[in-house]
């Protein structure tokens, strides 16, 4: 088996037996894994049991096969576990013990289920858990969304005709709770006295050196900095995903039917657009994904549609 080669990998195998066998060829050479493994719910699922007996069994098992993914993890990597709440906090737990509390990214929480169960007397669970780790979290990289072009249209404009572009004002530059305060002036002579978020050396050698202060069309405002649509990072990653953004379970199903063209015997598969926004989050162009609990292949599906549409060449094991 070659590492690298452009290729996709799909292997039929008990997951703990290729990753004990191919040890060496993956150790610190996967970018992202992405698992769903089993939830332990008691119910038969399709062709299998999922049934462990108790939590304590099914952390058994789970816990070799998180330790291997943090083996083929590069330092940068990333994994996600879909799992559902009664679950989620055992193995959070484990996690942390695995790969150290100070790796733990987040918890995305995903909407899985846009219906309201009104033949219970109970509190209908619409969402599912996504636990995120990194290896090192000081190397890893969460990609940004883009910016709207709505939202760039409405606010950065080139309000003072700057060489440098177009920016957006309204930055607020102090905070209340800021207790050291101090006294800057307006190119009107106007005083202001605050808290700042700089401190004034900092002031002056990087804000007013680099003319990022607006002052308002009078000049007489209080001071907000400029930011430059140029400088942007884009739009941070929020932990809540919408199943109208990324998909509810019920798309999974329809997702593979819609492949394989008969009705689906395996049940609940997750939905290509999840796996989409996992891949958008946490990959580069030539990334290599794993998913070792790999079920109806969802993820490699996503990396083959993400690919095409993004002209990446992500590969999948």
């Amino acid at each position: 088996m070659q590492i690298g080669n452009g290729k996709n990998i799909l292997i039929n195998s008990d997951n703990l037996v290729f990753m004990h066998k191919y040890k060496d060829a993956y150790t610190d050479k996967v970018d992202v894994i992405c698992i769903d493994p089993p939830y332990n719910t008691g119910k038969k699922m399709g062709k299998y049991r999922d049934s462990f007996g108790s939590m304590q069994n099914w952390l058994d098992f789970i816990k070799p096969r998180i330790e291997y993914a943090k083996l083929f993890l590069k330092e940068s990597g990333l994994l996600f576990i879909n799992i559902n709440d009664r679950n989620s906090p055992y193995l959070r737990v484990m996690c942390d013990e695995i790969f150290g509390i100070q790796n733990f990214v987040s918890t995305i929480i995903w909407q899985n289920k846009y219906t309201v169960s009104n033949d219970t007397d109970n509190i209908t669970t619409q969402t599912e858990n996504i636990l995120v780790y990194s290896k090192n979290i000081k190397k890893m990289k969460i990609n940004r969304d883009n910016l709207k072009d709505v939202y760039v249209s409405k606010t950065y404009k080139n309000w003072d005709n700057d060489p440098r572009g177009a920016w957006r004002k309204g930055v607020q530059l102090f905070k209340k709770k800021t207790e050291k305060k101090y006294t800057v002036t307006s190119p009107t002579g106007k005083e202001w006295t605050k808290g700042w978020n700089y401190s004034e050396d900092r002031w002056y050698e990087e804000l007013v050196k680099n003319d990022l202060i607006y002052w308002g069309e009078d000049g007489n405002a209080c001071p907000t900095k400029k930011v430059f649509l140029k400088d942007s990072r884009g739009i941070g990653i929020k932990n809540l995903w919408l199943g109208s953004e990324v998909g509810y379970t019920q798309d999974g199903t329809k997702d593979l039917e819609n492949d394989i063209n008969i009705e689906a015997s395996f049940l609940y598969p997750k939905p290509i657009k999840l796996m989409k926004r996992i891949l958008e989050i946490s990959t580069t162009d030539n990334s290599l994904v794993m998913d070792f609990f790999a079920g109806s292949g969802t993820l490699g599906r996503a990396v083959q549609i993400y690919n095409k549409e993004n002209s990446k060449n992500i590969n999948f094991v």
